[in-house]
């Protein structure tokens, strides 16, 4: 074989993967779009990284501190079950499947900082993803995302100023505000 003969093939496309993995991934799509399967694929693969996350996760916390940590072993029992019925709910329409998604890993978390409590300080690091998502909603100047993003941000700049004025009365000095 020439080199000319190896610049005129053609490229060869896409991941050779087993028909097995093929068929999971393809799980619940209906769609004949090839832009659409694609898309849902990509949401199945999130799916079942989610599953295996939550798993994991569950595992080594329940070894680390089962009774501590209970909160967080529901929320992992949760995210193990819950998204693997989500590839059902793309014959319901293109996006849903990730919506859903994207929905029920906000309200997990949701539920998980609301159950460990202000004292886990686990607020602070929501406090730094509602200023970065606060920014970026200026940035592309979209009002309804931008009055979404700052109503979260005023409740957890709230939250850290609520703490900030206990941890102060219980240390004796109590700041005139």
């Amino acid at each position: 074989m020439q080199r000319r003969d190896l610049v005129r093939q053609a490229p060869k496309r896409g991941i050779k993967i087993w028909s097995w993995l093929a068929r999971l991934l393809s799980a619940g799509i209906v769609s004949t779009d090839k832009d659409v399967v694609r898309r849902q694929r990509c949401v199945n693969i999130a799916v079942f990284a989610t599953a295996a996350n939550s798993a994991s996760h569950l595992i080594f916390n329940a070894v680390y501190d089962f009774q501590g940590l209970l909160p967080l072993h529901i929320y992992n029992a949760a995210m193990m079950v819950v998204p693997l019925f989500i590839p059902r709910l793309h014959r319901l329409g293109e996006n849903t499947g990730a919506i859903t998604l994207a929905l029920l890993i906000l309200v997990a978390h949701m539920f998980v900082v609301w159950a460990m409590g202000i004292s886990s300080d686990l607020h602070v690091y929501y406090i730094f993803g509602g200023a970065f998502l606060l920014a970026y909603a200026i940035y592309r100047k979209d009002p309804v995302f931008i009055l979404g993003q700052a109503a979260g941000f005023l409740v957890y700049g709230r939250n850290l100023m609520l703490i900030r004025k206990k941890h102060l009365s219980t240390r004796g000095t109590v700041p005139a505000a």
